[in-house]
């Protein structure tokens, strides 16, 4: 699992640059290899150029806003997983968000070390083959046992202190 880690690259997509900095450095100092871009135009670009094993995506973004690049990667990459990283509360955006293919949603202002804890968590998911071409219902039968267990121990092993994403 150790090695797995330090090999997963993660593209992390926000406008705000004080994000970018503190969702990279939590996510470095939790072993993983990260890269960031500051807009959907920008993650297009990086994504062509090489792969990375997941992302969080801010959704309030000039240009290419979150939603449209959360779709396009579901088209081009649908084995990477999309995490949705936004301020933007709202049950009907969550759900469309879901509905694009998100792996998962987390709400500014959040603790970073639900964010180390989401990425872990996430690739374990995609290392059992959850993201890709599997059918909806192959995923619920392989993730219904698994969210329970998975958060038991993610705070023992914590390299991430508890501050808070909300800048």
């Amino acid at each position: 699992m150790e090695d797995e880690k330090e090999k997963a690259t993660i593209l992390v997509v926000d406008d705000d640059r004080s994000v970018r900095e503190v969702v990279h450095a939590a996510l470095k100092k939790a072993g993983y290899s990260v890269a960031t871009a500051s807009n959907g135009k920008e993650a297009l670009e990086l994504t062509t150029r090489r792969p990375f094993d997941m992302m969080f995506l801010d959704i309030k973004m000039p240009g290419f806003d979150g939603k449209d690049i959360l779709t396009l990667m579901g088209i081009s990459r649908p084995e990477m997983p999309v995490v949705m990283l936004t301020a933007v509360i709202s049950p009907e955006v969550e759900e469309e968000a879901y509905e694009r293919g998100a792996a998962a949603y987390l709400k500014k202002p959040c603790k970073l070390q639900e964010i180390v804890d989401t990425a872990r968590n996430v690739l374990e998911r995609k290392a059992k083959g959850e993201f890709g071409i599997h059918s909806a219902d192959e995923e619920q039968a392989e993730t219904s046992e698994t969210p329970a267990e998975e958060k038991q121990d993610s705070s023992a092993e914590s390299p991430v202190d508890s501050e808070v994403l909300g800048i």
